[in-house]
């Protein structure tokens, strides 16, 4: 997509000068905002999550789940204004603004949802997760899980739980995102 999304408007990143912030800026928005924010990469992440789960086993799914959750819908208030759109529409941007193109958290194949069944599903490739975690036996990409429901939750106002149905960690294919309302 070369760092644009489907109506245009340009994705980047600009360093504040002696700030320690960062501008995330989505072009052609009605405002911008600054976040204090730190880069984080692949690995550490991985490594974080990874430590998570030597030290609490399988409640560490729980927990980059929670932590998910909580990022999507403080996500959902910041790029409804952002990127202009509600509802449907405003999914389709988000989930295009984390592409790699963007912010670089998957590629995606393939996006379908009904707001009106309030289910939906995502096939990505090329996770940040499960592309630095390697092999599993299970899936891993936990906090994605929990952002879609987080995020989606607040767009249809309704508690939505979502399930990685297939990771690439432990099929070395795609992972699968389902969601629905609960």
């Amino acid at each position: 997509m070369s760092d644009k999304l489907s109506t245009g408007e340009e994705l980047g990143i600009e360093p504040i000068k002696g700030q320690g912030k960062i501008h995330f800026r989505f072009h052609g928005g009605s405002q911008s905002r600054v976040n204090e924010v730190i880069l984080l990469g692949r690995g550490t992440f991985v490594e974080l999550q990874k430590g998570v789960e030597e030290l609490l086993g399988n409640q560490a799914d729980a927990i980059f789940y929670e932590a998910g959750i909580r990022s999507g819908r403080e996500t959902e208030e910041t790029l409804d204004t952002e990127l202009g759109a509600k509802d449907d529409e405003l999914i389709v941007k988000a989930f295009l603004a984390l592409e790699e193109d963007g912010l670089g958290w998957f590629k995606i194949k393939e996006l379908s949802f009904d707001s009106k069944t309030r289910r939906g599903s995502v096939t990505v490739f090329n996770s940040f997760i499960s592309n630095t975690y390697g092999k599993a036996k299970k899936p891993v990409c936990h906090f994605i899980a929990g952002f879609i429901a987080g995020f989606i939750s607040i767009i249809w106002d309704t508690e939505i739980e979502c399930e990685e149905t297939a990771c690439s960690s432990v099929s070395g294919e795609y992972c699968v995102f389902e969601w629905e309302a609960i």
